[in-house]
């Protein structure tokens, strides 16, 4: 990818919401997931995806596949631990995925998370080239 200007971060942060939109749509369709407080979903897509994703994204945009997926991996263990651990702000139910419960999740969950800085620094640059 070419060097990415400081004016790119509102794109990354846009690919980043979009996406955090369609993986909760998806998550809820499917009930992979469930909040305890619903307004933490919204929270979730604008500041998870949207801010801190995004912004990570940017800053990892001029590095490889590798280095985006371990730091946006380290960064979803770290984040579903800390849910599981304490915030209990969401849970897996298991129901459309049985083995998707508990710590299993927590370490799958997690790692998916890393494989958005990836997606959307390839999604930008293909619409940005």
């Amino acid at each position: 990818m070419s060097e990415v200007s400081r004016e790119a971060l509102s794109s990354f942060v846009a690919i980043a919401l979009v996406l955090g939109m369609v993986s909760e749509a998806l998550a809820w369709r499917l009930g992979l997931w469930l909040y305890n407080r619903p307004w933490v979903r919204i929270f979730n897509v604008l500041v998870t995806f949207g801010l801190i994703y995004g912004g990570l994204s940017y800053a990892l945009a001029e590095d490889g596949f590798g280095v985006q997926f371990l730091v946006g991996a380290a960064l979803g263990l770290v984040n579903e631990a800390a849910n599981e651990r304490w915030f209990r702000a969401w849970y897996f139910p298991g129901r459309s995925v049985p083995w998707l419960r508990g710590n299993t999740a927590v370490v799958v969950i997690g790692l998916l998370w890393g494989l958005v800085p990836p997606i959307v620094v390839a999604v930008r640059s293909l619409l940005w080239g």
